[in-house]
């Protein structure tokens, strides 16, 4: 195997990331790639580099690690998985937990694949010092143009580019109220500029899918209801009462632009509907433009080791914008300072302007 040649698989493992970056994230797509495709590339380069540096048969040698790299590679998933259980990623320990799982996945790669080297150096003279050798010099170089690559693509916006701040240095516009669906018991929450909680309604929800929405009432005209979305497998608008006639008088379709609760369109609170900026998101990441000065900015944190998805968002006033991050972290972002604090824990939440309100 020539030069160019090496040079060329490589890139093949990466190209499809950059074709794939404006249709999904990348990583979805990156790592479906590697686990199907991938690993035979790596495998072949893996076993070309073991058989030219330790003169074994060079045929055997990659048919070996392409096993190899099959097997280690599921064995790991399933090994990040169970951890991302385990320890649950938010926004403070997200950095320090992916650089343990890049560890972990690392010396996992080595135990694993270990064998299959050694296999290898079958009859082979010093086999074992050989082929502890030999796994450490292809797998450390393998996983480092890997990393490398994954890094490359991998979304850091959130921390790159946004201050983490304690909760209390972003507050909640004053004229706002907030429902949520509380993560310690399930039921549904009122909260406002205070640090008091309002106990709405008894909902019991043990899923933090769920989420609430504004609905039009079916039974008054011109009037709208707080509902909560419960989606089961085959239904995505099964749907229980919260607060009848919430807000009257007023057309609040822009409530419901989004699906399910995995993309749409933000929509703008109370004063917020004069602002020039818009906000959209997506699962894996919140995207907002200034219409007046082109300013953009981006809010993701994925990697192939874990993500930070990104759950419905609320334009505010004052520049200002609550997304749901991960499975129960109720985000405040501050667009002038570049802040990012974490206002609440709980999931599905919806903002209302007080004045909005049928009181």
């Amino acid at each position: 195997m020539n030069r160019r040649t090496i040079i060329f698989l490589t890139l093949l493992i990466f190209s499809p990331y950059a074709v794939c970056a404006n249709v999904g994230s990348p990583i979805l797509w990156a790592t479906g790639f590697q686990l199907y495709i991938g690993n035979a590339i790596i495998g072949v380069l893996e076993g070309w580099l073991l058989a030219k540096v330790f003169r074994l048969p060079r045929i055997k040698c990659m048919g070996v690690l392409v096993l190899a790299n099959y097997f280690s590679a599921w064995i790991g998933m399933f090994i990040v998985g169970m951890l991302r259980y385990i320890y649950t990623p938010d926004i403070y320990n997200a950095v320090r937990l992916t650089l343990i799982l890049v560890f972990i996945t690392y010396v996992c790669t080595l135990v694993l694949e270990w064998p299959f080297v050694a296999f290898c150096f079958r009859g082979k003279s010093h086999w074992f010092r050989r082929s502890v050798l030999a796994s450490l010099l292809v797998q450390t170089l393998s996983y480092l143009i890997l990393f490398s690559g994954f890094w490359f693509i991998s979304f850091k916006s959130l921390y790159a580019d946004f201050s983490i701040v304690p909760p209390d240095r972003i507050l909640l516009p004053a004229d706002v109220s907030v429902y949520f669906i509380s993560n310690t018991d399930g039921n549904v929450y009122r909260r406002s500029g205070t640090n008091e909680h309002e106990l709405i309604a008894h909902l019991a929800s043990t899923n933090d899918l769920n989420f609430l929405r504004i609905q039009e009432s079916e039974d008054t005209s011109n009037s709208w209801d707080l509902v909560a979305v419960i989606p089961d497998r085959y239904h995505y608008d099964n749907s229980v009462p919260i607060i009848k006639d919430i807000i009257t008088g007023t057309d609040q379709s822009f409530y419901q632009t989004h699906f399910y609760n995995t993309w749409g369109e933000a929509p703008r609170i109370g004063s917020a509907t004069k602002s020039t900026w818009h906000f959209n998101w997506e699962y894996w990441c919140l995207q907002g433009e200034d219409e007046k000065s082109d300013e953009f900015i981006f809010v993701a944190f994925d990697n192939p080791m874990l993500n930070l998805s990104i759950r419905v968002a609320n334009q505010l006033p004052e520049h200002k914008v609550l997304f749901q991050l991960g499975k129960d972290q109720l985000c405040l972002l501050d667009v002038d300072k570049r802040e990012i604090a974490v206002w609440d824990r709980g999931y599905g939440p919806v903002a209302i302007a007080e004045k909005e309100k049928n009181k």
